[in-house]
């Protein structure tokens, strides 16, 4: 695999994992209950997540199909997800293979044999310091950013951001659960300034390279909320500027809120830095 196609698979496959979001009491209102979807989420402590995501790109012969899955803890900000790349990569010519993700806090580490395989004495784990992501150089990193988010489900956040016209779809089980289902859209610069200060670093960088990419400052979500406030499973289907212009659908679902969460970094013997990666990668064909 040259360099220039490892590059350009693993920015597929970060892109991918970044689009890697009921029934309620007193006078709330519709937009009050999307909007405190994430703080809900913070609330239940954890839960385990699934992600089903659909890419068609212009003059692309078919429609690319892949998934993950794992758990994520919200208070420790630690989680783990594998994702299956193996229809991705046979759509540009290459092994796509699966890729695991371990969320600590403020690293993201990956490990993604598809990339590190065509790389000298390469390590097996790729560590990504997200206080770091600012300093870093060797390339576009927008996709790094939407990754970076220390929770996997920021956009839950972006719901912070949802305006008054909320279309309610009907009543929808979601892995068994009952829940009400809502389609609306979303103000990103309105979910900017509504990110708290202690939060704001990476999520206001997400939200900037998102309204770059998608050419507009406005975000159509559908949500599934169940009796208690929480998202069960939240879809976006969105159109990326090009070239080549890419429509993307990417169908997220929470279950099991609560679930036990444990979680290590790999050895620090198995892990490259991002920057040192980059600094030797070859640049060529």
């Amino acid at each position: 695999m040259t360099a220039r196609r490892s590059r350009l698979l693993l920015s597929w496959a970060l892109a991918a994992c970044a689009l890697v979001t009921a029934g309620c009491a007193g006078e709330e209102t519709l937009r009050d209950t999307l909007a405190k979807a994430a703080e809900r989420t913070q609330g239940a402590q954890s839960s385990r997540v699934s992600y089903e995501m659909r890419i068609t790109s212009a003059g692309a012969p078919e429609t690319i199909e892949f998934g993950g899955r794992g758990l994520f803890d919200y208070q420790e900000g630690r989680g783990r997800f594998t994702f299956d790349f193996s229809e991705l990569g046979a759509a540009i010519g290459q092994s796509g293979g699966e890729m695991e993700i371990i969320y600590d806090s403020l690293v993201v580490y990956m490990k993604y044999p598809a990339i590190t395989s065509s790389l000298p004495d390469a390590k097996p784990w790729i560590s990504i310091d997200l206080r770091a992501l600012d300093n870093t150089e060797g390339g576009d990193l927008g996709a790094l950013y939407q990754l970076s988010g220390n929770d996997p489900t920021q956009y839950l956040t972006f719901l912070r951001g949802v305006s008054d016209d909320i279309e309610t779809i009907g009543e929808e089980d979601v892995r068994g659960v009952p829940t009400t289902h809502y389609r609306a859209t979303v103000d990103l610069d309105a979910a900017a300034d509504a990110v708290p200060d202690e939060e704001a670093g990476t999520i206001r960088t997400s939200i900037e390279q998102l309204k770059e990419q998608l050419g507009d400052d406005s975000l159509p979500v559908e949500v599934w909320i169940d009796d208690d406030g929480l998202p069960r499973r939240t879809r976006q289907d969105i159109t990326l500027e090009g070239p080549p212009q890419v429509q993307q659908r990417v169908t997220m679902e929470l279950y099991d809120f609560g679930t036990q969460v444990d979680v290590e970094p790999p050895p620090s013997d198995e892990v490259t830095g991002l920057q040192q990666l980059l600094e030797e990668s070859p640049q060529g064909d």
